[in-house]
């Protein structure tokens, strides 16, 4: 595949994928006044649930900034992203980008530092960060990449993480003790040593679906957003933190954590679909905020599937369990985490099989996979794994649950899981949905012609 050539983006910033949205009609301009007080979400909420448009809030109460919004909402728009025709392209593509990775350019005149905000001129406040569900504890950054860098292989890392607004130059950031950034963290604690980081909103938003690779450690995103445009991303040299970040993102912010310090975070309406708890969470002092002249925001909504979070994370989790199962099983033939389990929880896995017990080994793969799913279906490859309803009649056909269910207790998984008793502590489940080979099956009920049928 080394000489395989995607089709060209045509955009290579978040305003130049704005025009292009707008030139298919794909996105909506809202010129009314609107509040960033749960308003700019119910906007974003109402346009995931209708399947689109993308939507620009020209006039965001209390601010000079426009916010942008539901850029990642459906599958419809994932595709303009990525440059491709079918869901399956846009997967085939972002495997491209994680195999074949491009090094950032570096330039010294970037346009995300038109504008320099460092000491008493910092002020996260004039930013219209959103408040997104009711019982938010306050405004949120969603949408912000996240740049960091492993202090010893000084290798950077992009990931996107939840951050609460606690003042002017104050942010709290949420995340798990598996993700990089808070394995790169750890390294430095109890060395007297900062741990700086560069946060990006508003990308070309190849940036943002790459940020969402389940890669191993020691990876750069942005090498992988190369790779899936076929082109290196220009990459600027951050003010104050000694970092690289994208040269025409829409607004940076710098900073560090301050070490052993921490503030209550949350609650905050998650992936779940449900609010989180309040915890302490660790403290990021800013240093500088720098943004283009008349910066576009962006703000991305989470919360009961399907969101713009959930399609955000398809691309790279569908490539990701595929191929962790299909290097261990040949006969598997394609593999999916459904956006309706929060592209978390559920994994389908559709397996050729030709002997007794090879679904039950997927199934445990399955659920030992990177991904951390907590429910697993394996089905044959005649069914549409993509198709739940197809899932579903497999699931209701195929299986009995005294010999194809498994259960596993006592499980590390997922903090915010609101059915788990205990957290961090969940019960696996894998069901056994393909056809028992100790049967012959009946001939499937088909309707000839019923593909080809015309009214005209």
């Amino acid at each position: 595949m080394a000489d395989f050539q995607w089709p060209d983006l045509q955009f290579d910033d978040l305003r130049s994928f704005l025009t292009l949205l707008e030139g298919k009609s794909l996105l909506k301009r809202v010129k009314r006044p609107v509040n960033r007080f749960h308003e700019i979400a119910a906007g974003i909420r109402y346009i995931s649930d209708i399947d689109g448009p993308a939507i620009l809030f020209e006039n965001v109460m209390d601010s000079q900034i426009p916010v942008a919004g539901g850029l990642f909402a459906t599958k419809k728009l994932s595709l303009e992203a990525m440059g491709v025709d079918s869901y399956s392209e846009g997967v085939s593509r972002f495997g491209y980008g994680v195999e074949n990775p491009i090094l950032p350019i570096h330039i010294n005149r970037a346009s995300c530092q038109e504008v320099v905000q460092e000491g008493e001129e910092i002020n996260l406040l004039d930013f219209p960060h959103p408040v997104y569900s009711e019982g938010d504890s306050g405004p949120y950054i969603s949408s912000g990449l996240v740049i960091s860098r492993d202090p010893e292989t000084l290798i950077q890392n992009v990931g996107i993480y939840r951050m609460e607004v606690k003042g002017k130059d104050i942010l709290c950031l949420d995340a798990p003790n598996y993700q990089h950034v808070h394995v790169s963290r750890l390294k430095t604690q109890g060395k007297n040593q900062p741990f700086e980081i560069a946060i990006a909103i508003g990308t070309d938003p190849v940036l943002y679906y790459a940020s969402q690779a389940k890669v191993g450690y020691g990876v750069d995103e942005i090498e992988i957003a190369g790779g899936i445009r076929n082109q290196p991303i220009k990459v600027t040299k951050a003010k104050t933190v000694d970092l690289y970040v994208p040269a025409h993102a829409e607004i940076i912010i710098e900073g560090y954590f301050l070490p052993n310090e921490q503030l209550p975070e949350g609650p905050f309406g998650e992936f779940t679909g449900y609010q989180t708890f309040t915890k302490p969470a660790p403290v990021i002092k800013v240093t500088a905020i720098t943004h283009r002249k008349n910066p576009i925001y962006q703000a991305v909504i989470t919360g009961k599937p399907t969101t713009e979070n959930h399609i955000l994370k398809t691309f790279g989790y569908d490539w990701s369990l595929y191929q962790f199962l299909h290097n261990q099983f040949p006969e598997v033939t394609a593999a999916t985490v459904p956006t309706s389990g929060g592209v978390q929880y559920l994994a389908c896995v559709a397996l050729e099989q030709d002997h007794k017990g090879q679904a039950k080994k997927v199934l445990l793969a399955t659920l030992s996979s990177p991904i951390r799913a907590k429910i697993g279906i394996v089905v044959d490859s005649d069914v549409d794994i993509y198709d739940l309803e197809e899932v579903m009649w497999a699931v209701s056909t195929h299986s009995q649950s005294d010999k194809d269910v498994v259960i596993i207790p006592g499980v590390a998984g997922s903090r915010i899981d609101p059915s788990s008793l205990e957290i961090g502590v969940i019960s696996l489940l894998g069901i056994d949905a393909t056809r028992s080979m100790d049967k012959d099956f009946p001939p499937p009920s088909i309707i000839p012609g019923s593909d080809k049928f015309r009214f005209d």
